[in-house]
């Protein structure tokens, strides 16, 4: 009894682990299996017909190749759509899709499915057809890595057949943007047949948005590559569409020239399909020509093959045909049947609505489920919110009354004695001026006779350190020249010496590369600075170098004094009166009130801006004059605390003899101005540090060494790049929260608690800095401490002495990675690709979820969103900005964007401003003038042309 309870034990658990693997055998990913697919297509295509094709089915069925079975059936369904026995097609490629599945060939089935879509897509199944290709779309995405041939030419399919949908249900856009990214595919596989119908469906976009000489362009191109690989269906297409090109022209002759060719081409082919096609447009000649006999002969011939071959399109096309010729001979009601019965037909084709809705439901079902995942943890959180709420109200009340009442003592004694310091405060103007210039002079010239002193008195061998003394003193004599610089520049507008240039040009592109110099050294400060303007051209007379030291001083000033993670904004608008207005704001410390009058007099340095920021109080007294000799004014207005304001206001002036600007001239150079304004990068002299490349670097390295022989010997070979060095584990764990490298190189051995594979896995375990790519240079050599370094988290473990070229090669690699997923996960308009690791994709798809709910709340700003995150906002903006390229506020401005796109061509009866507000904006006008900023048109014309 013993025994048998024994065995009756295991025999069930045997049971279960079938089971069990049985589960995970049906559930199990599709697999790419390179068993023999290109040699078995070679050798099934000598068979023409479908009796041959079913023999060899059944001899690969009898030899028990699951394979062979597959690819005949694939190639069987080919040969029955060509023939246009489209029932067969479907149930021929729908039996080579269950056995692919159950044979778990993701080759196989993505084909079965691509096939499918196609035999729907001739049936007039739209639905059907995109569901199709879509599957097998996303199915080559999940292998898209392997670069493995069919799946490249499954996707290239998937994405022609999705295209061609788009176009038969005419939204234009969509197929544009579909069909070019099927063009890089085939044109990457240097398949002509592919290239050739990707052309020409462009070229049918062109046609429909009445672009004829782009359509033009590319029919020919289509047609020479139809031509080259001697492709007879490709070559009928393409006189099809040149002959529609004719016909639109009123060329009714040549067009009918060029269908006749198309029709000839297409001789001897068993594909009624493409036949119908150049058949009604050789029907609608003959109508337009008036020869009723011949477009009565052609139409007949083409309602009875549509028919046979159950193709909805073409006899929709026929109903319509026969309304033309029925009105052109006066039969109105056989015109009226006729119409009634194309338009019937027609929505039976293009019953697309159900798609829309399809994936509205799935969108709305998937956003529903995060709400409610978020609703629950949200409930637990409300109390506790709520009681925080409540103590910083009462905390803010008593603070704001003894702000009130502190402030209204210090008004009290600021009016007594604000006249007095106003007086004391303009005789010290000058003399402050005079202080401040000779200190400017005395620090310079101290540097320079120092070391010229040194190398008089000293007998210096070292030749490294003589070409370090004489560059500080070339950078030292360059600094007083910038400031000798600028006084002239006062002197030189003041008297008119050398006569203004006064140029012709679009003054928006000119000032956006102004700001476009900023870029770099406002991320280096975490400073959000950006550039809008009312208008994309507007074309005025100005002296390209006064407005270049315009905006330069403007956006200077608002850089040194806005705080890390602040804003400046630079606006550009035509407004009435012919008047140009130029603003630049930031969120800096502010003017105190009483110091505006005097913001532009020469010399005058401000209260409220002292120490390092003080300078001599010439380059607003500059911005005035050089506005005033362009017939403008500048003003400016502040709230002490809370940021300032400069507006410059110039004319709009179109004089005949004004030159046009120059392609130098519309090109500012600015790293003399950016160096006077002391934010250009000077060049670093240390002994650990080697000179960098000009130009501004791409990415940033941080190097941990402590020893600085090799931190210079790894620098010197990475000098394109921007370099941070660290001497210790925890100095290179700081400097790397604060600056979000690109890549971080590090030894193993360095001084303090936290050496190099510690570090390693300190980086790994921070949400900050978890998906930054470690190289561990190292002189322990075992395999034990190479895995050692491979698990703390390193990416890769080169040993001392490495090679050179190894390093540069590898650094590269890792870096151009990095900067693909960035690049791909913007293409995704904004989604989590599958490139991205585990940890990022799980942030991204938190981000992204709280940002929806911040929409839907009507407040989708940084603040809230890093709230909901539970991370300070400069840590949000480091993150994103690492996985996006782009900081928090412009990928939440994207992601709201894309949303908008949507939401208006989901309901184009829903207003603009409702479609807004879901996108969490609650100013109509600032939605639809970033929209038209960001796609070039209005949200109403967007959906006009979609």
């Amino acid at each position: 009894m013993q025994i048998m309870t024994q065995t009756a034990r295991f025999l069930l658990v045997l049971i279960v682990l079938t089971m069990a693997a049985c589960s995970n055998n049906d559930t199990a990913e599709p697999v790419l299996n390179d068993d023999q697919h290109e040699q078995l297509e070679q050798q099934l295509s000598r068979y023409h017909t479908t009796d041959s094709l079913k023999i060899a089915f059944d001899d690969y069925k009898r030899k028990g190749n699951v394979l062979g079975q597959i690819v005949a059936l694939r190639q069987l369904g080919r040969l029955c759509r060509d023939h246009c026995q489209y029932d067969w097609a479907v149930t021929h490629h729908r039996e080579a899709l269950q056995m692919a599945e159950k044979a778990n060939d993701a080759i196989e089935m993505m084909w079965a499915m691509n096939n499918l879509a196609s035999d729907y897509r001739r049936l007039g199944a739209l639905s059907e057809a995109m569901d199709y290709h879509q599957q097998a779309y996303n199915l080559s995405m999940k292998h898209a890595e392997t670069e493995h041939y069919q799946v490249r030419r499954n996707t290239a399919v998937a994405l022609n057949g999705m295209g061609s949908v788009f176009l038969l249900m005419g939204n234009l856009q969509m197929a544009d943007t579909v069909l070019r990214q099927a063009l890089a595919v085939e044109e990457a596989l240097g398949n002509l047949q592919g290239q050739a119908f990707d052309l020409g469906a462009l070229g049918n976009i062109k046609e429909q948005q009445g672009k004829t000489d782009e359509a033009w362009t590319l029919y020919r191109k289509s047609l020479e590559l139809n031509e080259r690989g001697d492709l007879a269906t490709g070559i009928s297409q393409s006189y099809n569409n040149i002959g529609r090109l004719y016909e639109q022209s009123g060329q009714l002759d040549a067009a009918l020239e060029s269908y006749k060719k198309g029709y000839r081409t297409l001789v001897g082919s068993s594909d009624d399909w493409y036949r119908l096609e150049t058949g009604c447009y050789i029907g609608r000649i003959f109508i337009k020509q008036g020869d009723i006999a011949q477009a009565t002969d052609v139409l007949e011939r083409i309602e009875t093959t549509a028919r046979r071959i159950e193709s909805l399109e073409h006899q929709s096309k026929a109903k319509e045909l026969y309304y033309e010729l029925y009105a052109k001979t006066g039969d109105t009601k056989q015109a009226l049947a006729s119409y009634i019965m194309a338009d019937h037909l027609r929505d039976s084709l293009m019953n697309i609505s159900k798609v829309v809705q399809i994936q509205n439901a799935q969108l709305e079902m998937e956003r529903q489920q995060r709400l409610d995942d978020k609703a629950r943890a949200e409930a637990s959180l409300a109390k506790e919110r709520h009681s925080k709420r409540l103590t910083y109200i009462w905390a803010g009340l008593l603070l704001l009354v003894a702000v009130v009442g502190i402030g209204m003592l210090w008004y009290t004694l600021h009016t007594r004695t604000v006249r007095q310091q106003l007086f004391r405060h303009m005789h010290r103007v000058r003399e402050q001026f005079f202080t401040n210039i000779t200190h400017e002079f005395r620090t310079p010239l101290t540097v320079i006779l120092g070391l010229g002193h040194q190398l008089e008195d000293q007998e210096v061998e070292d030749m490294g350190q003589v070409r370090s003394a004489a560059k500080m003193i070339v950078r030292q004599g360059n600094s007083l020249l910038s400031l000798i610089n600028q006084l002239l520049d006062i002197s030189k507008v003041r008297s008119a010496v050398g006569e203004a240039k006064w140029r012709r040009g679009n003054i928006v592109p000119f000032v956006g590369m102004i700001v476009e110099n900023f870029q770099s050294y406002a991320a280096s400060k975490r400073i959000e600075l950006s550039y809008s303007h009312s208008l994309n051209t507007i074309e005025t007379d100005f002296v390209p170098d006064y407005l270049l030291r315009i905006v330069t001083n403007l956006l200077s000033n608002a850089m040194k004094f806005t705080p890390t993670y602040g804003k400046v904004n630079l606006t550009l608008e035509a407004t009435s009166g012919n008047r140009l207005k130029l603003q630049v704001f930031d969120t800096g410390c502010g003017i105190p009130s009483e110091e505006l009058p005097h913001l532009f007099e020469a010399f005058y340095q401000g209260s409220a801006r002292s120490g390092e920021d003080v300078g001599t109080g010439i380059g607003l007294s500059l911005v005035k004059l050089m506005t005033e000799a362009m017939n403008g004014t500048v003003s400016a207005e502040s709230i002490k605390g809370k940021g300032a304001t400069f507006t410059v206001v110039l004319p709009i002036v179109l004089d005949s003899n004004t030159a046009p600007l120059t392609a130098e001239e519309s090109t500012p150079a600015m790293t003399e101005l950016l160096q006077d304004a002391g934010l250009q990068e000077q060049p670093v002299e240390a002994a650990a540090k080697p000179e960098k490349s000009a130009g501004e670097p791409k990415y940033t390295v941080l190097v941990v060494e402590d020893n600085q022989d090799i931190a210079y010997y790894v620098g010197m070979h990475l000098s394109h790049y921007r370099l941070i060095y660290a001497r210790s584990g925890a100095e290179a764990l700081e400097k790397a929260q604060e600056t979000m490298p690109d890549l971080v190189i590090t030894d193993v051995m360095m001084p303090g608690e936290i050496d190099g594979l510690e570090l390693c896995r300190r980086i790994r375990s921070s949400s900050l800095l978890n998906h930054v790519p470690i190289i561990i240079i190292t002189a322990k050599t075992t395999e034990e401490d190479r895995i050692k370094g491979l698990r703390a988290g390193a990416d890769v473990y080169l040993m001392k002495p490495f090679n050179s070229e190894e390093l540069l090669v590898r650094v590269d690699k890792m870096l151009k990675h990095y900067g693909m997923l960035r690049q791909k996960f913007l293409q995704a308009d904004g989604q989590p690709t599958a490139e991205l690791s585990a940890e990022d994709r799980q942030f991204m798809n938190k981000l992204i979820d709280n940002v929806y709910l911040l929409m839907a709340q009507g407040h989708a700003d940084v603040e809230a969103l890093a709230s909901r995150m539970a991370l300070s906002r400069s840590q949000l903006n480091r993150r994103v900005l690492a996985l996006t390229g782009q900081n928090t506020s412009a990928y939440m401005m994207r992601l709201r964007l894309a949303r908008a796109k949507r939401l208006l061509m989901a309901n184009v009866q829903a207003p603009v401003g409702e479609v807004a507000v879901k996108c969490g904006f609650d100013d109509v006008a600032y939605f639809s003038r970033i929209f038209r900023q960001t796609f070039g048109m209005t949200p109403s014309q967007y959906r006009k042309q979609g």
